[in-house]
């Protein structure tokens, strides 16, 4: 309402394009991502990169001012950094100063943060934006100003406490701005246990949500899914987006307590109204540590179910069984067995409209293949069993 036409303007930066972009002033940063980094000491009038890390406690305080890394919020703008060589993280460079490690440790970094990062350097797999330029033009024809004024994605943890969630007090706690469930063995749980969300049921949606799991054995993401009170009290089944350290499970469509896996990690599904499982197209799986923090989303709209980490497709379904479901909770799993504990934070669910079905053909391509299974049902090591009583 100002009659000052810059006052009427937003200032908040709206979206960041970099080539090539040291995004640290942290010399043991730097020493730790690039061992023959040689950067920055200049900025603070010390002669050598040696004399910049002797002396680094002295101007940390302006480190962090300056550092892109060190002010990355959550509610950040979208990101896109491109790089002439691939990130070698731990490894020197044949340029040190503008090596693709920087990208990759702020990519990293705003993963963690929920915020949008695109790195971009030769060999890149899914690179949406091949230059800045396009990455730019898409991002000023977002429907931006709408989404500043009224998010398209809703916050599902305050930070603070279990609000909006139901789950068993004994096994979930908040601590530190994490959610953490906690099982401590294999006598702890008689089943896998859930972390319900309460605020509804969802139908189609993209819900993303920062994960680790802490011990040999595996989390997931529930949706569109019911509760089984003749199992026992906080107990799920539906769809799963599995949280799991073994390659192959990880990320892949699965149905808790029911049809069990659909697709591995890699691979793209069809599931058609018998049951059976066609094999539509595969690709690398995705690698992800799950004992350090990833980013796990669920895309779901009619039929069509994605599941992505850190921003890349791990598996696809396309479920016209007659046993699916079409809306459902959302729980987050604590699985029984070997002691772990799953930690979230950054919880986010979108609302999309209502999707129609993909209509059902299996092309000539396709090939049938027998239901996948698991050799390896809670983590890397061998599974432990309750004590029998």
């Amino acid at each position: 309402k100002s009659d000052d036409p810059v006052a009427r303007e937003s200032s908040r930066l709206w979206c960041a394009a970099v080539t090539g972009a040291q995004t640290t002033l942290d010399p043991k940063q730097m020493k730790e991502w690039t061992p023959n980094s040689r950067y920055g000491g200049h900025a603070f009038g010390f002669g050598n990169f040696t004399k910049f890390l002797e002396g680094r406690e002295e101007v940390l305080d302006w480190i962090d001012e300056y550092s892109p890394y060190h002010n990355v919020t959550r509610d950040d703008p979208p990101i896109y950094m491109i790089y002439g060589r691939k990130p070698n993280l731990g490894k020197e460079e044949r340029d040190p100063t503008h090596t693709a490690n920087f990208g990759a440790k702020l990519q990293e970094h705003c993963r963690v943060n929920g915020v949008r990062c695109q790195l971009v350097y030769p060999g890149a797999r899914n690179v949406r934006y091949k230059t800045s330029t396009d990455f730019l033009m898409a991002a000023l024809k977002w429907e931006g100003k709408k989404a500043a004024s009224n998010p398209v994605f809703k916050s599902l943890f305050n930070g603070k406490d279990l609000s909006g969630w139901d789950g068993d007090p004994k096994l979930w706690a908040v601590k530190d701005g994490v959610i953490v469930g906690t099982c401590a063995g294999p006598d702890a749980m008689e089943h896998n246990s859930f972390l319900i969300w309460r605020g509804g049921k969802v139908r189609d949606f993209e819900l993303s949500a920062t994960i680790r799991v802490v011990g040999d054995n595996n989390s997931g993401i529930q949706y569109r899914s019911r509760e089984r009170p003749d199992i026992g009290k906080w107990v799920i089944s539906g769809y799963q987006h599995d949280v799991h350290p073994a390659i192959e499970h990880t990320g892949m469509t699965y149905e808790e307590s029911g049809r069990g896996l659909f697709g591995l990690n890699g691979k793209k599904v069809l599931l058609d109204a018998d049951g059976q499982r066609w094999l539509l197209s595969q690709h690398e799986p995705v690698k992800a540590d799950t004992s350090e923090w990833n980013e796990f989303t669920v895309i779901a709209r009619g039929n069509h179910l994605i599941h992505k980490v850190n921003g890349e497709i791990t598996s696809e379904l396309i479920d016209h069984h007659e046993g699916r479901a079409s809306e459902g909770l959302v729980a987050i799993q604590l699985h029984r067995g070997n002691a772990n504990r799953v930690e979230l934070r950054d919880i986010r669910l979108k609302v999309l409209p209502k999707a129609n079905l993909i209509s059902f053909k299996i092309p000539q391509s396709a090939k049938m293949i027998d239901r996948p299974r698991t050799t390896r049902p809670q983590g890397l090591g061998p599974a432990s069993k309750r004590k029998q009583k």
